[in-house]
Order: C-alpha cells, then sequence, then structure tokens
C-alpha cells in the first residue's frame, strides 16, 4: 500500500497499480489500452456490498488482471520508481508507469548480495525484503534493509543489516506499519513476528495456526491494532483477521476466499486501507488472476437489542445491552440475563470479568452449543461496556428439577443460563468429576445410569471442598441440598440432555441432614 493504492504482482504478468475505484460498480479494475491505464467495462462478477456473517465483505471479484512482461511477484513504489521482485531473477524496477501516463521501460537492480527477494516492503524511504525459502537459501530466515540510489540505480545495505530473526525458518511475505515489520514465519510453529524497522530487533506476537499444519506463501499487514493474514498452503484459503486485547493478539474472524462458483482459492497477498485508526478495505490476491476488494463493515452498527430479540445463530451478530451479569465462570466468562428475566446467555469473555448485579452491553457473535445453550462470543478488547445499576439485586427463580431445559423430557420455556434456585436429595456423589446430585421427586435422568437428578458443580470450575457440610455428601449420608445457580445443559452421546445447575458460591450450597 501506498498513499491508499495498491502495488502488487504475484498472479498478473507484471507490477500493477490498483486504487479502491471498486467500490464505484461503474469502475471495477484497470487495464491497459496501449497509451494508459483505463478503466474496464462493469463485469457480472461485479456485485454491491452485502451482508455477511463475519466481519470481512466482499466487494467483487476482479480480473484477469492486467497484461505485462511476467517477471513480478510483489512491486513497491520508492523515489518516483517502482522496485519490482519475484520470479526467482532478482529485482527489477520501472520508472513512473502508475501515473497512468506511459509504460516505461523495465530494468534490472542487482541486490547487494544477489539474493533473490521473495517479497518487499518499504518505509517510504528504505527498502526491506525477504529471500525465497524454497529454494534453499540459508538466509531465509532474514530480513534486509536496502538503502536504494535511485540515481545510480544500485542497493547497499543499511548499517546494521541484514538480521537473522532467531527461532524463525524463512518468511514469504513481510509489510511495513508504523515503524515495523511483519512476517509469518513459512516453519513451524509457524509463529508471527513483528521486527523493528530501526533496530532489527524482533518479537514474537503469536502463533499462526495453519489448518493442515503446513505453513507457505503467508502475508500479514497490520493497520491499528489488527492484523490481518492470509495463506496459500492447502485448506487454508482465508483471511484471517486478529485483535489485540492488552498485550494478547487473538484471532477474531477469519473468511473463506472463493470465486464466484464458491471454490475456494488460494490466496498469496493482502494489503489494507484505513482511516488512520481502523482498516476499511483489503486487497487480496488469489489464484485464477484474481483481485478480490474486500470492505470491512462495522457488523455491530445499528441499535442494540435485549437477549430475547438477538439471533442465536452461529456466526450471526449479537449486539445487546442492559442485561445483569449473575454468576461468572472461569476464564473471564460470565452469565446475563435480560431485566425482564425472560432470557439468558454465556458469554465468553476471557480477560477481567464484570461484576455481578451490573449492567453490560456487549457485541460480538451469537450461537447455541451442542446442548443447546445460548453463548455469546464477545469482540476481544472493546466488546464489552460496563454500567452499575442501582435496582435491588436480581433474585433467583425457585424451579423444579423437571423445569430446567429445555432438556431430555423437560416442560415450558427454554431458561439456560437463567439463575434459579433448586431443592432435592442427594442421590449420589461421583469423586472422579467432583459433581453430585439432587433429585426433587421430578426424576429426571443424569449422565450416570441409574441415577436420577440434577448435576450439581460449581460455576468457576473450584472444587466442593469449602461447602458448608460437605462432608455429608462424599460420606453418602442421607441429606438434603438447597442450590442457587445458573442453568446448564450437557449432551450425552446417545444424545439425551441432562440438566445441571452450576453454583455461584459455596455458600448458595445449603447440605443439610434430614
Amino acid at each position: 500500500m501506498f498513499n491508499g493504492k495498491l502495488y502488487t504482482g504475484q498472479l498478473g504478468e507484471c507490477a500493477q497499480l490498483w486504487g479502491d475505484e471498486q467500490v464505484n460498480p461503474a469502475q471495477t479494475y484497470d487495464y491497459w489500452n496501449g497509451l494508459e491505464w483505463v478503466p474496464a467495462p462493469p463485469t457480472a462478477e461485479f456485485s454491491a456490498r452485502v451482508n455477511m456473517t463475519q466481519p470481512w465483505m466482499p466487494v467483487g471479484v476482479y480480473g484477469p488482471m492486467a497484461w505485462g512482461r511476467p517477471i513480478a511477484k510483489c512491486s513497491i513504489p520508492v523515489g518516483g520508481w517502482i522496485y519490482i521482485g519475484g520470479g526467482g531473477t532478482g529485482m527489477f524496477r520501472t520508472q513512473s508507469w502508475w501515473t497512468g501516463t506511459s509504460q516505461a521501460e523495465i530494468v534490472p537492480i542487482a541486490t547487494p548480495g544477489g539474493e533473490l527477494p521473495e517479497s518487499m516492503c518499504t518505509d517510504g524511504e528504505y527498502i526491506f525484503s525477504t529471500t525465497y525459502s524454497w529454494i534453499g537459501q540459508s538466509n531465509a530466515n532474514r530480513i534486509y534493509k536496502y538503502v536504494p540510489d535511485h540515481v545510480a540505480g544500485t542497493l547497499t545495505n543499511a548499517s546494521g543489516w541484514p538480521v537473522t530473526v532467531a527461532g524463525a525458518s524463512g518468511f514469504s511475505g513481510i509489510s511495513y506499519y508504523g515503524g515495523k515489520i511483519y512476517a509469518v514465519d513459512s516453519g513451524s510453529p509457524y509463529g508471527i513476528y513483528e521486527i523493528d524497522a530501526a533496530t532489527g530487533v524482533a518479537t514474537k506476537l503469536a502463533d499462526f495456526i495453519y489448518p493442515n499444519a503446513l505453513g507457505d506463501d503467508t502475508q500479514v499487514v497490520r493497520y491499528g491494532n489488527q492484523l490481518f493474514i492470509v495463506c496459500a498452503a492447502t485448506s487454508c484459503h482465508k483471511l484471517y483477521t486478529y485483535t489485540l486485547s492488552g498485550a494478547v493478539w487473538t484471532a477474531i474472524s477469519s473468511l473463506v476466499v472463493q470465486d464466484n462458483t464458491l471454490y475456494p482459492l488460494d490466496v498469496y497477498g493482502v494489503a489494507v486501507k484505513g482511516d488512520g485508526t481502523t482498516a476499511k478495505y483489503a486487497w487480496v490476491t488469489a489464484e485464477g488472476a484474481t483481485m478480490q476488494f474486500f470492505g470491512l463493515s462495522d457488523p455491530w452498527a445499528g441499535s442494540p437489542t435485549d437477549l430475547k430479540a438477538a439471533t442465536w445463530k452461529t456466526g450471526y451478530r449479537a449486539y445487546v445491552d442492559n442485561a445483569v451479569v449473575t454468576a461468572i465462570g472461569p476464564d473471564g466468562g460470565f452469565w446475563i440475563e435480560n431485566r425482564d428475566r425472560t432470557t439468558a446467555a454465556h458469554v465468553i469473555w476471557g480477560d477481567t470479568p464484570p461484576a455481578i448485579g451490573n449492567l453490560v452491553t456487549i457485541k460480538g457473535t451469537g450461537g447455541k452449543t451442542a446442548s443447546g445453550e445460548r453463548e455469546l462470543t464477545a469482540v476481544p478488547g472493546t466488546g464489552m461496556v460496563e454500567g452499575s445499576w442501582a435496582d435491588p439485586e436480581v433474585k433467583p427463580f425457585i424451579m423444579t428439577n423437571r423445569s430446567l431445559g429445555s432438556a431430555t423430557g423437560s416442560k415450558g420455556l427454554a431458561n439456560d443460563g437463567m439463575l434459579v434456585k433448586v431443592y432435592g436429595k442427594v442421590t449420589y456423589y461421583d469423586p472422579s468429576s467432583g459433581a453430585f446430585y439432587i433429585d426433587d421427586g421430578s426424576g429426571v435422568p443424569s449422565d450416570i445410569p441409574l441415577i436420577k437428578g440434577v448435576k450439581v458443580l460449581k460455576a468457576d470450575g473450584s472444587t466442593m471442598a469449602e461447602v458448608p457440610n460437605w462432608a455429608l455428601v462424599t460420606a453418602g449420608s442421607t441429606c438434603y441440598a438447597r442450590v442457587t445457580g445458573v442453568v446448564r445443559l450437557e449432551k450425552l452421546p446417545d444424545g439425551t440432555i441432562i440438566r445441571r445447575i452450576d453454583a455461584r458460591s459455596d455458600g448458595e450450597i445449603v447440605i443439610t441432614a434430614p
């Protein structure tokens, strides 16, 4: 990317310029008419932006790309020239043709050590480069920093460069952003690296998980607090989005890049354009000589709803507010309810949880677990806003065992995730899981043959060791329990859905003798 334009070459036959005119249906891609670059007529492949279940929205697929000389893999503009690398034949450059007035001669330019650039990027002054890893070069895990002399047409190494990234084996794509260089290692464990463009110091940000454990042809770019990654490894075919929360990078979405027939494409390069803070558009190069242009929408734009009005389908956006926090689980997760006590859900959060009794507004994606529980995956970092609530604390509903559900044989509406209070005789203690079971006469099935009752665990995943009178349960004595917690559902291998209560605290498990 340079001044809002994309320069590429990979599957076309020369360095090419792409703008964001693809947003306009009257212009899809530019082609060379012998004198200048002009917009091609609209094609049937172009479509207006459409809503999708992922944040990335394809605007259209454009191809074939413009023709030229078969030597380019990557290209960057520096000092009035286009520098071109790739094809296993060194580096080249051509002057000023991106203005659309002429197509200048392409001439070779030597690298200091004769290395062959695999990918290049620039800060507007220096040229940064990696080398081909697939031809066995021993310096494949190096980053080069060249000082170009645009008048003489020469390159020299900057002082202290190239640098070797310890622990990495090779890089097929690099990019520059905010004084840093970004690259994904092509060898296990496929680290995502950030290299200081001034000092050469490398930092591993995260591991990139390839779907087939084979790394290759991977490009990464950063914009704001997001990383965008594409890879052409078998079964990859995706544009991945990572978001920075605190000091941790987390994958939040992936989008399969496919052609008009929905055939998944090998993708080789990505470039991103934004408003200075947030990424708005991305160009993706792919097999079949195609370029795809994506618009990054805010899938949570508009007004929030309550939990009952949210769509609980996998991948659909969920934007809810005025939800009350009722219980805290492990790993930062928690449970919420509508203030009218009609609907509840579990929230996957992974950060510091909110306080019980507070109101939250959450942006995320909805879905249901295999057992049918409503689940909301919040967007890392900015997906939750917490506020206080002056109303009285939410009180649990008192329910019979049979009313919990929807489980196998249950009656009434789904109340998974709701804060409830249940009673029953302790029917069994399972030392292997730490759970115990209670039955109020409903005789509901459990996950243990011949044992009836609701399974009881702790919401935070801790043991029952500090529960008052816990010895009555472990000793097998006749006793009874009153439990306050959230309704959970478990699906057994035979498809049976059993009832479970996750208690909020030790003090909310009351064990009594007859």
